[in-house]
C-alpha cells in the first residue's frame, strides 16, 4: 500500500524515474515474491488437505520463498544509506553494478566460447570409432555434460584449475593458457580499474550525496 500510495503522488513517470528506483524495484520484487509463494502454498495445502507435504506447489513455493528472504536481506541495505560510513559503501557497489554491464557481456561471451570449446573437445570421440581414438579420449572429462563442462570453466576464474583434467591434451593446455591471459589476467584487471574508478569518483562528492540522499530518505519514510 505504501508503495501504491508512492506511485500515486509521484505519478508512474517521476515514480519510475526517482533515485532510489532501485530499491522501489526491490520492493515490488518482494512484493511479487511473497505474493507468488502464498498462491502456491495455497495450492499445496489444497491438495488432499495439506497432506501432501512433497507436492510440486509445495516445491515450488519454497523456492521462490528463498528467494524473497534474499531479496528481503539485501533491502536492508536501504537503510545504511542513512549513516555516511554504510552509505558510501551501498553506494559503491550499486555503481560498480551499474557500471558492469559490458564487463558482464564480455566475460559471458569468453565463459560459453570456452566452455564449448571444452565440451566439444572432451566428446571428439564416437563410441564407434577406433582403438586409437578411443585411446585419445580421457574417461574423467568424456562423460562431463554441458553443465559441469561450465562449472569447470567457471571455477578457472577464481583459479581452482581442473588440473588432472586440463593436463591431459597439448590443446586443453592452450586453452587453459589462453583462458587466465584472456580473462583471468586483462579482464580481472580491467574490474578491479572500474572498482577503483567507481569508489573515487562517489567518495569525491561522498559528503554532499549523504546529505541528499538522508533528504530524500526522510521524505519518502515521512511520505509512508
Amino acid at each position: 500500500l505504501a508503495q501504491l500510495l508512492q506511485m500515486y503522488r509521484q505519478g508512474c513517470f517521476h515514480y519510475l524515474k526517482d533515485s532510489f528506483r532501485i530499491w522501489n524495484g526491490l520492493e515490488w520484487s518482494i512484493l511479487a515474491a511473497i505474493a507468488v509463494t502464498y498462491f502456491y502454498l495455497h495450492r499445496a495445502f489444497r491438495e488432499k488437505g495439506g497432506d501432501n507435504l512433497q507436492s510440486e506447489h509445495r516445491v515450488w513455493a519454497m523456492t521462490v520463498c528463498s528467494i524473497a528472504s534474499i531479496l528481503i536481506w539485501v533491502r536492508m541495505l536501504y537503510f545504511a544509506l542513512a549513516f555516511q560510513t554504510t552509505g558510501l559503501f551501498v553506494r559503491v557497489v550499486f555503481a560498480v553494478v551499474m557500471d558492469l554491464y559490458s564487463f558482464l557481456s564480455c566475460l559471458t561471451v569468453f565463459l560459453f566460447a570456452f566452455s564449448q570449446g571444452f565440451y566439444i573437445f572432451f566428446h571428439r570421440d564416437f563410441p564407434d570409432s577406433d582403438e586409437v581414438t578411443q585411446h585419445m579420449a580421457d574417461e574423467d572429462t568424456k562423460h562431463m555434460g554441458e553443465e559441469a563442462t561450465m562449472l569447470m570453466t567457471y571455477q578457472m576464474l577464481f583459479g581452482d584449475y581442473a588440473m588432472s583434467k586440463l593436463s591431459k591434451s597439448p590443446v586443453t593446455l592452450a586453452y587453459y593458457l589462453l583462458f587466465t591471459a584472456l580473462v583471468c589476467l586483462t579482464l580481472m584487471n580491467v574490474l578491479i580499474a572500474k572498482m577503483n574508478e567507481a569508489y573515487s569518483r562517489i567518495a569525491e562528492s561522498a559528503k554532499s550525496k549523504f546529505s541528499l540522499d538522508l533528504a530524500l530518505l526522510v521524505v519518502k519514510l515521512e511520505d509512508t
